[in-house]
């Protein structure tokens, strides 16, 4: 487990925290020391820990640890029901913007389905429907990892906008992997020298139940989060989930249904990709990564966990990605999972 928690990562956590909290939180050589002397599960946990105050002293959010993990909890105000405003677009946050904004990152082909689903509505409210982007005359069949020809497109069992609740405390689970690949995806994704926050587009890519997107929104670090998966069952759980912990559009987050081979966005319209547990799942594994960079602005970055197998080898991996026209690739097998890193090239 060590080798899940490299120097430099330890060393760009601590001085994400220092900075985020303006210089309240110990040195960075302290810090980093301490990480470093840790060693193994301690290493993971003092990162997670370094992010996770970062993001919270950035986003005003409050920190709270529960056995011994570090939980991001959303503030009063932001777990309380969003204020309606009175006019169509009057009164909205940063976030809803960012949203309202995100209309203008997906295909020509998808444009109606984004308006229906994001656009502002009379009430001042993005709706927040679940919004279906994949192609049409084929589904993905993920249990036998093939696509098969259909005549219509399946449908949600629980069609409906966003639900609006009061919200409760995330309720991190001591030794929750999830929240070890948080911290090692937000410490890779940022921010830039000299910035406060990294701000941008996130995608989670077969976000599943949208936990990663959801802790993502929490933090307040981004403009925008998209969750997107294949399959509507996982998005309808996870939409659940995430509506009764009071996260939503006010809080810059959207799902929607997509195909990681063929994604609904314009070109170079993300800043960051997380791909948690999902190449390994995608039929062209290299289709997807060419998909993630075509999608990637430069300078973009791209953190992705895998099962590694024959079809998937490391070596394998970086050269798909590669091909793709990402660099710095590294993908690493410290245990039983691949942990891949990559950037798009910068202009």
């Amino acid at each position: 487990m060590a080798s899940l928690a490299p120097a430099s990562v330890v060393g760009r956590a601590a001085s994400a925290a220092a900075a985020a909290t303006g210089g309240r939180t110990k040195s960075r050589s302290v810090a980093v020391t301490r990480a470093r002397r840790s060693g193994g599960a301690l290493a993971i946990a003092g990162l997670v820990a370094a992010a996770a105050a970062a993001t919270a002293a950035s986003a005003g959010l409050r920190f709270v640890a529960l056995g011994g993990r570090p939980n991001l909890a959303p503030h009063a105000l932001r777990s309380a029901p969003p204020t309606r405003p009175r006019g169509r677009c009057a009164g909205l946050g940063a976030a809803a913007v960012a949203v309202a904004a995100g209309l203008e990152l997906v295909k020509e082909e998808f444009r109606e389905e984004a308006e229906r689903c994001w656009s502002v509505g009379e009430d001042g409210l993005v709706p927040g429907w679940l919004a279906d982007m994949t192609p049409a005359g084929r589904e993905y069949n993920t249990m036998v990892l093939m696509y098969e020809d259909a005549s219509s497109k399946p449908r949600p069992m629980d069609d409906r906008p966003w639900k609006r609740l009061p919200g409760a405390v995330t309720q991190v689970i001591p030794g929750d992997k999830r929240e070890e690949d948080l911290a090692l995806a937000t410490a890779f994704f940022g921010p830039a020298v000299g910035q406060p926050r990294p701000g941008g587009v996130v995608l989670d890519l077969g976000c599943g139940w949208g936990y990663i997107a959801k802790r993502l929104a929490q933090t307040g670090n981004y403009d925008l989060v998209l969750a997107s998966d294949v399959a509507w069952s996982p998005l309808e759980i996870g939409r659940a989930d995430i509506e009764n912990e009071g996260v939503g559009p006010e809080q810059g987050l959207l799902m929607l249904r997509a195909d990681a081979q063929e994604l609904p966005f314009k070109s170079e319209t993300a800043d960051y990709v997380y791909g948690g547990m999902c190449l390994h799942k995608v039929a062209d594994p290299a289709a997807a990564l060419r998909e993630v960079s075509r999608v990637l602005r430069p300078g973009g970055k791209l953190y992705a966990t895998l099962i590694p197998g024959m079809k998937l080898k490391q070596e394998r991996v970086e050269v798909w990605a590669k091909e793709a026209g990402l660099v710095e690739v590294s993908a690493v097998v410290p245990s039983t999972f691949m942990y891949l890193r990559a950037s798009k090239p910068a202009r």
